[in-house]
């Protein structure tokens, strides 16, 4: 398990390396620009699958069915008085 665990770390350092090489050659303006692309294409894929969602809605194989929820029937919470009874002076004795 510790031998994946490595593997896996190291192969995301060296995409972090290349990545971070590669951004830091590019210009301010040219990151920035980078940066809006890709945040515009999450925000269009977010409301792609939005609108696919809400379009989509109620259309199964089956009508909805409608169930409303029954009264459902608790079992009493009530316990007698929990004082302890009351003991002689001369049973202790």
């Amino acid at each position: 398990m510790r031998k994946t665990i490595n593997k896996i770390t190291g192969w995301r350092d060296a995409i972090d390396r290349r990545l971070r090489s590669r951004l830091e050659a590019l210009s301010p303006k040219a990151r920035l620009t980078a940066v809006v692309v890709m945040f515009s294409l999450f925000t269009a894929g977010c409301l792609v699958m939005l609108g696919t969602a809400i379009h989509d809605f109620g259309k199964g194989s089956e009508p909805m069915r409608i169930e409303h929820i029954e009264h459902l029937e608790l079992p009493s919470l009530e316990r007698p008085d929990c004082e302890t009874p009351e003991h002689d002076a001369d049973e202790t004795e």
